[in-house]
């Protein structure tokens, strides 16, 4: 659940075991600029859904059932299905200025009705598994590009560069988290070395 690769956890109520929580590894910009570059070359359409997944802030399993009709380009928003647990709601995201040249591309040959990333991540009638993106990032990214970052590390460093640009609060409501400590603990991989930082250029003296 906490890298939202499933949606619901069958064994929620079973206690954790103690263990040691490891530092996120996260895509440098040099590896963003050639992985960048190599889809803009080699496969458009997951190009363009990469670029929309980096700047959306949304789970994976929200973006494959987004439809036309729930992206309104003019007022720059979208609107997703959130599950969290057992309940369920419908968000209104915000279309980044930056990203909005990749959703105009990604919807212009939709149907109304339609899923935006259906079959090769093209407007289609049939959702698909989001295991048909990660596959796409082993076989592209990984093995090609010999790049050991997972695909859900573009989630990660946007929402850090957020919280590190605007606040951890605007990041977290990017994500559409429930609170800033599943943002500052999951995602905002950057913040603890920023309080340090912080911390470190207080002046206040004993005398």
């Amino acid at each position: 659940m906490e890298l939202e690769a499933i949606d619901y956890n069958p064994v929620r109520e079973v206690s954790k075991k103690n263990g040691v929580k490891l530092l996120r590894n996260v895509l440098t910009l040099e590896e963003r600029a050639v992985i960048d570059n190599y889809l803009r070359e080699h496969d458009k359409a997951f190009w363009v859904f990469t670029h929309i997944f980096f700047q959306s802030g949304a789970r994976l399993t929200e973006l494959m059932k987004v439809r036309l009709d729930d992206v309104n380009i003019a007022k720059q928003t979208f609107k997703v299905i959130v599950i969290k647990g057992r309940s369920k709601k419908e968000v209104l995201k915000p279309i980044k200025n930056v990203a909005l040249p990749f959703w105009i591309e990604a919807i212009k040959n939709a149907a109304p009705g339609q899923y935006i990333f259906s079959e090769g991540l093209i407007p289609g009638d049939e959702p698909i598994r989001t295991d048909q993106v990660t596959k796409r990032w082993s076989r592209h990214i990984k093995k090609k590009l010999k790049i050991k970052g997972d695909f859900y590390s573009l989630k990660h460093s946007n929402l850090d560069e957020t919280a590190a640009l605007l606040s951890l609060a605007d990041a977290s409501a990017m994500a559409s988290h429930t609170s800033v400590n599943v943002t500052r603990k999951f995602y905002a991989v950057g913040e603890q070395e920023r309080q340090n930082e912080r911390l470190k250029n207080l002046d206040n003296t004993l005398s």
